[in-house]
């Protein structure tokens, strides 16, 4: 019999890390011998908690512009990951896609995480954006961008 996965694993549950959802898979069976061309089996697929989708950049690069938006908060966070050399790097655009003067690009961030705060050398304060429309740039190399939020408040507060 030959079966193909729909839904291809990624490896022990071990190498996943934590796990917060969970699908099952199907397969498609061939040659089963039983007079069908389908059987059934049980399969699961498993992923970290929010990373259902993300935007993939390849080691050279790419980047994503958001739409204009309204946010409040006073700090952006991200959930991403990045190879070991790659990275993220986001702008503040106004809403014609021309980087805000005030605000250099954030810092570059690297790593594998949920909720990261994005953080930016001196200027102004994120807060002082806040009810106006802005769109953000995202420079990745060798990354995951899962999502963004704008949040309030002390780092791991409520969102």
């Amino acid at each position: 019999m030959r079966r193909r996965d729909f839904i291809k694993t990624a490896g022990s549950a071990a190498a996943l890390g934590t796990v917060s959802h969970a699908a099952a898979s199907i397969h498609e069976g061939e040659d089963t011998g039983r007079g069908t061309r389908h059987t059934g089996s049980i399969g699961l697929a498993r992923w970290k908690k929010d990373r259902f989708v993300s935007v993939d950049a390849p080691a050279e690069g790419g980047s994503l512009t958001t739409i204009p938006i309204i946010f409040s908060g006073d700090r952006l966070e991200i959930n991403a990951r990045t190879a070991r050399a790659g990275k993220i790097v986001v702008e503040i655009l106004d809403p014609a896609g021309k980087r805000l003067s005030a605000w250099e690009p954030s810092q570059s961030w690297r790593g594998d995480g949920l909720r990261e705060e994005i953080a930016w050398g001196g200027g102004p304060q994120l807060a002082k954006l806040q009810g106006e429309p802005i769109s953000l740039r995202f420079h990745l190399e060798d990354a995951q961008l899962f999502s963004f939020a704008f949040r309030k408040g002390e780092e791991g507060g409520a969102a």
